[in-house]
């Protein structure tokens, strides 16, 4: 189901219905791992992933901000000199 809306939809509920920031976001998805009933050996795959993921998460978020800032930025009228 990776990639699937169905995949998805949970996490952007969280987000928005708990209102957490992203620390908070990290925050409990390594809570889970950590406190999951995995064993150890999955569960530090499952953390490994995790790292993986949020740093290309991270790398997007920025990249999509970054992209938007600049052309808010763009978008303004020069002021002209008097």
């Amino acid at each position: 189901m990776s990639g699937s809306g169905i995949d998805k939809a949970p996490k952007l509920f969280i987000y928005v219905a708990w209102g957490l920031d992203l620390r908070a976001l990290k925050t409990l998805a390594l809570s889970s791992i950590l406190r999951s009933s995995l064993p150890a050996d999955r569960r530090e795959k499952q953390l490994e992933l995790l790292r993986t993921r949020w740093q290309h998460f991270i790398a997007e978020v920025i990249e999509k901000h970054s992209a938007t800032a600049v052309e808010r930025a763009a978008s303004q009228p020069v002021p002209r000199a008097a």
